[in-house]
């Protein structure tokens, strides 16, 4: 008897658990998506700097541009960073789901 209700406490916490992930799962994804998004964003702002950089013929507006571009490549890493670094975390949560499907098959 103290095993079924050891099961189903167990059965409620995976369940929980599955809840938990699936939620974070979904805000990860969504934060994933508006990441790619700025990174897209922020390389086709690049794209018309360097082609405005292009067209500029002063040197030293040259290089204010440059330090500009070089700045938006410096956010574009961090976005980058961000992306591994989220990927990493989905990845885990896969991992954490496929762990909880099992022990769910198993506990029924």
């Amino acid at each position: 008897m103290q095993d079924i209700e050891d099961l189903k406490k167990e059965k409620s916490e995976l369940e929980n658990t599955i809840k938990d992930t699936r939620i974070s799962w979904m805000v990860k994804s969504r934060t994933w998506k508006k990441l790619r998004n700025q990174i897209q964003e922020f390389e086709s702002q690049l794209s018309a700097k360097e082609e405005e950089l292009k067209s500029v013929q002063e040197p030293r507006r040259c290089c204010i541009r440059k330090d500009e571009l070089t700045l938006q490549l410096q956010d574009i890493s961090g976005l980058e960073t961000q992306v591994t670094t989220l990927n990493k975390e989905i990845t885990e949560l896969k991992e954490l789901k496929k762990s909880v499907d099992e022990k769910m098959k198993t506990s029924q």
